[in-house]
């Protein structure tokens, strides 16, 4: 059985979920809705398909990868907002242990 560790606590007045750990360099992002587009913007550059990007879309029912860009050490913070059409945006963070 797998294990999955989430890590919940406050940053800047926002109650974010840390879920860890992240193994290699890849996150695999899967927009599960059926009929809108995923949109999802970092707060530093991640590689994507077509290179470095702060932004990637991601189709419905559809899924992109991203890399963390090699100069990204441990300890770097990734925050993220991920947005489905009109509903109210998720703010995650990942910590590159």
């Amino acid at each position: 059985m797998a294990k999955l560790d989430l890590y919940i606590f406050s940053d800047n007045g926002q109650t974010r979920t840390q879920i860890g750990n992240l193994k290699g360099n890849d996150i695999v992002f899967h927009n599960k809705d059926l009929n809108a587009e995923l949109k999802i913007d970092f707060s530093i550059e991640m590689e994507d398909k077509t290179g470095p990007s702060k932004s990637i879309k991601v189709p419905a029912r559809g899924a992109e990868t991203v890399k963390f860009k090699a100069a990204h050490k441990a300890g770097t913070t990734v925050k993220y907002t991920a947005t489905i059409a009109r509903a109210k945006p998720e703010d995650p963070i990942i910590i590159i242990d």
